[in-house]
């Protein structure tokens, strides 16, 4: 269903908020295991031309892992457009999605978990539209690009700041943050660095298998609801090698 529909809160561009549901059977996705996704797209162009004209600021805000033409970075989102973006962004054109307001979750509640923002940044609806959804009361994941914006600070119990280098680790905790930090599958020195500070790694990483460990599934696991420390991981998906070596 759609839960927003209006001005992006980083630019004031047209976004649309969209919930959809999983296979009861389980859940195509490994990783999140069985969690209600929740996806932040431009209302008025396709994802994967907002993923190189760089009209994805309005619902990525200045993530580093978009594309940015004027400095010649390439994308480094772990996200492909093309598949899962796509499909909801052609579904919505389809009117195939009812609102909140035409079908309202259950007292606003439930037991399913969520996962604020499986494409685009939360900061970017207004938190009056998440609170439809019940965020408050679902075991919940999210992440933020935009922790340092004074309009996103409302999302700290809720979500991790996204963080991509030790320094940014410590800034976002000397802000009252708990933070997910991303790192190159190379890195190990910043690896070791994160881990002197506390920083666990992520239960449903790579590394963490290969240390022996059973993965567990973000709907399992659920810690990176901005209030049970932070977390790191390796970057992963087709664009992991372009993910810079950063260890300050």
């Amino acid at each position: 269903m759609i839960f927003y529909q209006g001005p992006s809160v980083l630019d004031g561009a047209p976004i649309v908020g969209i919930l959809t549901g999983y296979n009861k059977k389980g859940s195509a996705n490994g990783k999140t295991g069985r969690m209600l996704q929740t996806w932040i797209l431009r209302s008025d162009v396709h994802p994967a031309v907002a993923a190189k004209d760089g009209s994805d600021y309005s619902i990525c805000g200045d993530c580093k892992h978009r594309a940015d033409a004027k400095t010649s970075r390439k994308r480094t989102c772990y996200v492909n457009v093309a598949y899962a973006p796509s499909a909801v962004y052609r579904a919505y054109k389809a009117g195939a999605y009812r609102t909140v307001e035409e079908w309202s979750l259950p007292n606003n509640t439930g037991s399913d978990n969520i996962r604020m923002g499986a494409y685009g940044d939360p900061a970017s609806i207004p938190q009056s539209r998440w609170a439809l959804l019940g965020i408050s009361s679902r075991h919940r994941t999210g992440y933020t690009h935009q922790w340092k914006l004074q309009d996103a600070q409302w999302l700290k119990p809720y979500c991790m700041a996204s963080c991509d280098s030790v320094a940014e680790y410590i800034e976002a905790k000397s802000m009252g943050w708990n933070a997910f930090v991303v790192h190159n599958h190379t890195d190990h020195k910043t690896r070791e660095l994160l881990k002197l500070h506390g920083v666990k790694p992520c239960p449903s990483s790579a590394e963490w298998k290969a240390e022996g460990k059973p993965v567990v599934p973000c709907s399992t696991c659920l810690k990176c609801n901005g209030t049970r420390g932070s977390v790191m991981i390796a970057g992963h998906g087709a664009s992991k090698n372009r993910i810079g070596l950063v260890t300050i």
